[in-house]
């Protein structure tokens, strides 16, 4: 078994919908570093991580991993979203600064939420394979992208319902 990972590290995001990696138009997997809260033990991604816009429907996504590498690479770490996530065209998906935390052990990687302790990752360099938990939970934010409106100026798209005004 692998020693486990220092802190801190730098690894890459990925969002995930019924055992499957998105596939959807504008998905990458995102940069995250994460750092030591103070315990020693504990770290959590530094910055908010926000992927591009929905260029397609993403789809219900249910899972937040942790990967090695921007593609391929080992699975890290993975944990569930508290509730899953549509990825609509144009919607915008964040885990903000803070929102996906992990412990080290020496079973590699374990994320963790509230407490409850998830699925660590003995891959890859890290390990020699994965050793299954209770999955936690992870806050993944959906809101409205910005758009161009009419005359190419900027605008937010929001949800209605719209005013309609007679001429």
């Amino acid at each position: 078994m692998a020693a486990p990972i220092t802190y801190p590290f730098d690894c890459w995001m990925g969002l995930q919908v019924a055992g499957a990696e998105v596939s959807g138009v504008g998905y990458v997997r995102r940069s995250a570093h994460f750092e030591d809260i103070g315990d020693g033990v504990t770290a959590a991604n530094v910055a908010s991580v926000q992927w591009p816009p929905c260029g397609s429907d993403w789809g219900a996504i249910d899972t937040v991993n942790l990967y090695g590498a921007l593609t391929g690479g080992n699975l890290l770490c993975t944990g569930v979203t508290i509730s899953v996530v549509r990825g609509s065209l144009y919607d915008v998906l964040r885990v903000s600064a803070g929102g996906y935390q992990v412990i080290n052990t020496t079973f590699g990687l374990l994320a963790t939420s509230g407490g409850n302790i998830g699925t660590p990752y003995d891959a890859g360099p890290y390990g020699d394979g994965p050793y299954e938990m209770e999955p936690p939970s992870v806050l993944l934010f959906r809101t409205f992208g910005s758009v161009a409106l009419c005359g190419n100026q900027p605008g937010v798209w929001a949800p209605g319902p719209f005013d309609v005004v007679a001429a």
